[in-house]
């Protein structure tokens, strides 16, 4: 019935962690029987592809660098504030920013160079201030709608 595949996977961290690995057919055998384990789960998975949606709609959508980097800036902001919990276009949003400027490139599909540049635009039009490793963006609609 369950088709047994071997998948490769690398991650990196934002930060240490520690992993424990659980055999598919115990954690399945204790799905079945948990149903706040089986509901985790879904949760996770759904996040993951809404995560992974969002990642394609970017690249796909944003013909722009400018307009990359913002959807990754909101889309950041609002996974760090939760996206239960929409906040008014209007008012700042700030959040944790645990990436560098390269691994922000990567995500939105940029050099770390025009990650620089494009931050420091946004800096210059009112749109976004950093500190050390705190962004805010001072009016998340602006934004998104300036680089749509």
């Amino acid at each position: 019935m369950h088709e047994q595949t071997a998948h490769r996977v690398t991650a990196e961290t934002l930060s240490p962690c520690t992993i424990k690995s659980i055999p598919r057919a115990d954690y399945i055998r204790v799905m079945k029987t948990n149903p706040d384990v089986s509901l985790i789960t879904a949760l996770a998975i759904a996040r993951e592809y809404q995560s992974a949606f969002l990642s394609a709609r970017r690249l796909a959508l944003h013909t722009s660098a400018a307009g990359k980097l913002a959807s990754t800036l909101l889309d950041w902001a609002r996974t760090d504030h939760g996206s239960h919990c929409p906040t008014p276009a209007n008012l700042p949003i700030s959040f944790h920013m645990q990436l560098n400027q390269e691994e922000l490139g990567s995500m939105a599909g940029l050099s770390r160079e025009t990650v620089s540049r494009l931050l420091t635009r946004f800096r210059r039009e009112g749109l976004v201030d950093q500190s050390d490793d705190r962004m805010t963006l001072n009016n998340p609609g602006r934004l998104e709608a300036r680089y749509r």
